[in-house]
This record gives C-alpha cells, structure tokens and sequence, in this order.
C-alpha cells in the first residue's frame, strides 16, 4: 500500500503519528531522508495515514494579511538569530503564557531534531536555521496531548511540517484554537546524511570533534550565511563564503534536497501557517537605517490569530509595516528547481562515497580549489568576496 507519490512525500510524519495500530514507521533511503514503512502484519486499512498525508489533500492557504520588517531590540538575541531576531518575542510570548513551543534543535552529535520546551533559556535553541530536514519523531503526538489539555503550543517548522501537522490534527479531532503556527519561506530541506558525512569531513580535517554549529553565523556584519563550527579542541572555522563552503555549496546548489521540494506546493504567496518568517537583505532606501549588517527580518501576518502575536514585537524592537507585495522571495514564486546532474550527483555520492560525490558536483574542481583560497585571503583580509567572485565568472 503507497500512502501518498514517494516522489513528493515530505517525510512530515502524520501518517506515522496518526496509525492506531503503529504500523508505520520511518526509514531513511539511500540520501538519509525519512520514507513511511509499512508493517503489512499490523496494518489494519483504515485508510487515517491516506487521510492525514497533507499531499493528498487540498490544503486552505492564507492570504497575507499584512507584512512587516523587523529588528530586535536586543543586539544580543539579533546575533545569535538567524535574521532579525523575530521568533523569540513570539515563543518568549507562549511560554510567558503558560505554552509550549516547538520547534528545531540541534541534538547529540548535531543531528537535527524537533524537540519542545517551556523555558526562555531553552527555546533559544530554535532561533537559528537549521539546512537540514529535522526528523519530527513524535511531535505532533505531543502536540495533540497538549491541546486536548488546554495548553497553548508554538510549533515552528517548514511550511510541509506545519501542513503535516495541521492534516494530522484534523484527522484526531483536535481542537487548535490554542494552536499557533509560524513557518518560514523555504528553500529546501537538506540532507541529515550530507550534513553527517560533512561533519566527518570538519573533523577529519581538524583532527577533533565537531561539538557547536550555526549554519547562520554573523562573525561581522554583513556575513549573515556562514556556517560557523567548535571544535572540541578549541578550534574554530567560520566559512570565508557560503558559496564553497562544502555543505551550502552543495545545498545552494540544489544537489543535497528532498526529492519532494522539486514540486512543494508551498512555495506560494499565500501561506499555511498563522505566521511566517523570512530574511530581508535590501530593506530599500527609506528604510535602510535598519540595516546595520546583523539581520533583518520580514515577517507575514497571515490570519487574524497570528496578528495578535505580532502586535507584541512593538515591545521587543523596530516593526515597520511595509506592503505585502514587496520583499517577495523565489521559493513564494515557484519550487527550487531540480538540477540537470541531481541524479547523477546522487549515483557517484551512493556508489562512490562523500568523495565521489564532491567530485561529481565539481566542488574539488582546480578551479574551485583556488577560489577556495582567494575567498579565505579576502575574508580575512575584508575584502567584498562578491568582487573575487565575480571575477571568476567572466
């Protein structure tokens, strides 16, 4: 029995969550992505996985409501953010509450998870892009025990993980006037086997263990997409580039997503959630005094529930209102777009190892071996990289 396409399955976990019989269980394919199974002997065919799988059904998007820029007031939140800082005021809002927030975390050996907490200190954990699709485990079970008691839940997560979970609940019967969702505009979801086999490849390299991450690190303004890494040793690497550096070259490349993202139904302007989240690089000039290089958030109100949350950033920083038709972004045009080598990037990373599959994107390219090293010159020397870059280009 196929629970939905494989080939757009987004591995959000409802049909494992939902089956009375746990009869279904993740397995992780060939590039470490979780695929439903089915136990055949504890399968019942009640059909709730079919009903519950959110690519079955026509999901209700919002339209957006209102948008606006942000700048949290706390430099010190600001930088360990990704963005602007704005997901905190809101989880500091559910927890103050009495709530529960949802959200992804880096757990042992940093692989990428979903996890839930009720403290301000814990759920910093989630403030920071994680490139990597978290497994969701039991979360939406969880989600569901803590609504029928009455307590408020943030859940944050790709837009597919906010559909799962929204298709899940409806199948239970459970009630979400307590729910609030925040999700954010979505490029891709990479892959926990890639992001593993590059940490190998750091330690290897400075011969200790990876212990800290942060695919967002800000070590001077301006270098808001740099993936930072501690070491147990001591040492530090923050990549000169994120254009070579080997996990966000190959993730902006497209080669290391979910099959699934080629044909996501919400890369949209209208939106799944209560609220969603994205970067804004060129505030424009009227508003470029909020730029200072740290971060800057755009943030979409999408209902009337998400509004409310909003309204409590006014306290936590610079709101600025701007027109809902303008900061729009590619991934809410259309889905990231499948590489002509994908497959074959795939079968050398399969059949060859980590190595073959650098080979086969061309990041161990002369070429790029030299660009390596004039992007290491120029970070470090301060020099715009984009100039290094752009030399190479023509």
């Amino acid at each position: 029995m196929e629970i939905c396409e494989r080939s757009k399955c987004t591995g959000c976990s409802a049909c494992v969550n939902v089956c009375p019989k746990d009869a279904i269980s993740f397995e992780k394919n060939e590039k470490g992505f979780f695929y439903p199974h089915i136990d055949e002997t504890k399968c019942v065919e009640c059909g709730r996985c079919r009903k519950a799988c959110h690519i079955n059904n026509d999901i209700e998007l919002n339209v957006v409501k209102d948008k606006y820029l942000f700048r949290n007031g706390d430099f010190a939140i600001r930088r360990k953010s990704s963005s602007g800082g704005a997901f905190m005021p809101i989880a500091s809002k559910v927890v103050q509450e009495g709530g529960t927030v949802f959200g992804a975390e880096f757990g042992d050996k940093l692989y990428i998870q979903h996890n839930s907490y009720n403290d301000d200190q814990q759920i910093q954990k989630f403030s920071t892009s994680k490139y990597v699709q978290s497994d969701l485990r039991d979360s939406f079970s969880k989600v569901q025990s803590l609504l029928k008691e009455g307590k408020k839940v943030l859940f944050s997560g790709t837009p597919c993980q906010v559909s799962g979970l929204k298709s899940f609940l409806k199948v239970v019967n459970c009630p979400t006037e307590n729910l609030i969702t925040v999700d954010f505009v979505c490029h891709g979801t990479g892959s926990p086997k890639f992001w593993e086999d590059c940490l190998k490849f750091y330690e290897k390299k400075y011969k200790s263990e990876v212990v800290g991450a942060n695919f967002r690190g800000k070590p001077r303004p301006g270098k808001l997409q740099n993936l930072a890494l501690t070491f147990a040793n001591g040492k530090k690497f923050n990549a000169p580039s994120a254009n070579m550096e080997v996990y966000l070259y190959h993730f902006l490349k497209d080669y290391i997503l979910r099959d699934g993202c080629f044909s996501c139904k919400y890369s949209n302007v209208d939106r799944v959630s209560d609220i969603t989240m994205g970067d804004c690089y060129r505030p424009g000039t009227a508003l470029s005094y909020l730029d200072d290089g740290f971060g800057l958030s755009q943030v979409m109100v999408n209902t009337e529930k998400g509004r409310e949350f909003v309204e409590s950033f006014k306290s936590s920083g610079e709101l600025v209102q701007v027109d809902v038709n303008e900061y729009i972004q590619p991934n809410q045009k259309r889905p990231t777009k499948k590489p002509a080598s994908y497959d074959s990037f795939w079968k050398a990373y399969v059949e060859q190892g980590f190595n073959g599959g650098l080979k086969a994107s061309n990041y161990t390219t002369m070429k790029n071996r030299v660009k390596h090293c004039l992007l290491a010159i120029t970070y470090y020397l301060n020099i715009d990289p984009k100039k290094v870059i752009g030399a190479f280009k023509k």
